[in-house]
């Protein structure tokens, strides 16, 4: 009988041992979730961890490393389940894809991005990527992001430059608005497309306005030649004295690398004003270079020639 009730009793004494370490776990567990705990550090762990890959992948962009970027991305998206790092990733992706020449595989990525969220930037991004295969898809998707964000400038530009592609000079100047924009790094390209397009379309004084106003409010001086190889030639048009308007020739000759398109015009515009001797110097300057305007000199030389009554040296050049 002792020993019945002696086992009776460890078995009691070890059914409250497991009891109380049950209610000892039960505790630790919820004291964990309610306090700072080992799961939460592995989350942080986790957290900072997609945050350095993705940096990792974006510092390989930058130094235009789109593969390595590439490898990275797709090893962490099976990781990631949150939509706002997932759409991140596909935008990425789609950059890498792009620029390895990856079109179709970088419009996967930005319908994948766009499925998570419809922003500016990603249908802005899907219209680079169009640009490449067709054309008016791009249009299409730079309207969308128009629509989605009418501040969104890069959008504008870029329908402005597809329409300035086409010579569709009158609906670019639709959609180049550098007044609006002009916090943007693209505020001087715009406003030389502008004087551009109202030279082509033959509106000298406009063409005029917006190369001076390039002049005056540039931020980065990037087109400072253009600017004043378009006063030249916009004065040449509206028939300016000789002296104003070969001032703007020698500065656009100053400002510039490539000098012999600027050469080559301001030669036509030294004909015209019967300066044969000097245009047929500024001709024989650039007709050495290997360019495809070559054809073009010869011929233009040969009518000075012509002009000068010379009929030996035009001979020669024909």
């Amino acid at each position: 009988m002792k020993i019945k009730l002696q086992n009776k009793k460890t078995i009691l004494w070890l059914l409250l041992i497991f009891l109380l370490g049950l209610l000892l776990n039960i505790y630790f567990f919820l004291h964990n979730i309610n306090h700072p705990s080992e799961f939460t550090a592995i989350l942080q762990k986790e957290k900072k961890s997609y945050a350095r890959e993705v940096n990792n992948a974006v510092t390989f962009i930058k130094n235009r490393q789109y593969a390595l970027a590439a490898d990275i991305l797709d090893e962490i998206t099976g990781a990631v389940h949150k939509k706002k790092q997932l759409y991140t990733i596909y935008l990425l992706k789609a950059q890498c894809n792009k620029n390895m020449g990856l079109f179709r595989t970088a419009l996967k990525n930005t319908g994948k991005a766009l499925t998570i969220k419809k922003t500016a930037f990603a249908y802005f991004l899907q219209g680079t990527v169009y640009e490449k295969i067709d054309k008016q898809k791009a249009m299409q998707a730079y309207i969308k992001a128009i629509k989605t964000d009418p501040e969104y400038y890069y959008a504008y530009e870029k329908c402005g430059d597809l329409h300035y592609g086409k010579n569709n000079f009158t609906k670019a100047l639709q959609f180049y608005k550098p007044e609006k924009f002009k916090k943007y790094y693209t505020y001087d390209s715009s406003l030389i497309k502008i004087a551009l397009s109202f030279y082509f379309l033959n509106d000298y004084q406009k063409s005029l306005k917006y190369c001076n106003k390039y002049l005056e409010f540039s931020l980065k001086h990037l087109y400072t030649e253009t600017a004043y190889f378009l006063l030249a030639l916009n004065h040449a048009a509206l028939g300016a004295s000789f002296k104003e308007t070969s001032s703007y020739f020698h500065k656009a000759l100053t400002q510039s690398r490539n000098t012999t398109i600027i050469k080559y015009h301001y030669a036509v515009y030294l004909i015209k004003k019967k300066k044969y001797r000097l245009a047929a110097d500024m001709l024989k300057s650039i007709l050495d270079q290997k360019d495809r305007l070559a054809p073009h000199i010869k011929k233009t030389l040969s009518r000075i020639y012509l002009l000068k009554q010379n009929y030996r040296q035009t001979a020669a050049h024909f």
